[in-house]
């Protein structure tokens, strides 16, 4: 079944797209990628792939748009937003925006594989965050926004960047 299958992966880091492809060719399993919002659109017209997986962000593009316009062009391919800064309420914007899954970055082709072969997750309707919730979701926004550097998103949080290092640990569970 896996050789069958066409993946697009939608997403800015050249590291993470060509670690993908390593995996993709020993499964092996068709990939193709896109960097960009418009490529996004391209290549998915073009391929018409099983599964998509689109980061949270790519360059300065919301990946949640570019989500809800490849659902847009297709009701059947399996739709996953990932990130490595994944809160709660992005995972419902996520899921609003018509995605299938949710993924928390890194992720390996096998377990995307593995959750599309189990089929889409149902959205649990009414959920409200917890103030933990919220407030690691505001921090990761942050974190992300100042491009992953830690002592940027301290000065801009107002907190000493150890207090926010100690948050992000403890909150990412590591």
């Amino acid at each position: 079944m896996a050789g069958d299958l066409k993946l697009l992966f939608v997403d800015d880091d050249p590291r993470l797209l060509a670690a993908w492809e390593r995996e993709c060719a020993a499964i092996p399993v068709a990939m193709v990628a896109a960097t960009t919002r418009s490529e996004a659109q391209r290549v998915a017209r073009q391929t018409r792939p099983d599964i998509a997986v689109v980061d949270l962000r790519v360059g300065t593009e919301n990946g949640l748009d570019i989500c809800a316009e490849l659902r847009a062009l297709s009701d059947d391919v399996f739709l996953a937003l990932a990130s490595s800064y994944m809160t709660v309420p992005y995972a419902v914007a996520g899921m609003r925006a018509g995605c299938d899954d949710i993924f928390v970055k890194p992720i390996r082709v096998r377990h995307i594989l593995a959750r599309f072969q189990a089929g889409p997750l149902a959205l649990e309707q009414n959920t409200v965050p917890t103030l933990e919730e919220v407030e690691w979701a505001h921090i990761a926004r942050i974190v992300d926004d100042c491009g992953g550097n830690i002592t940027h998103a301290a000065e801009v949080l107002g907190e000493y960047r150890q207090t926010l290092q100690r948050k992000i640990r403890r909150y990412r569970g590591s």
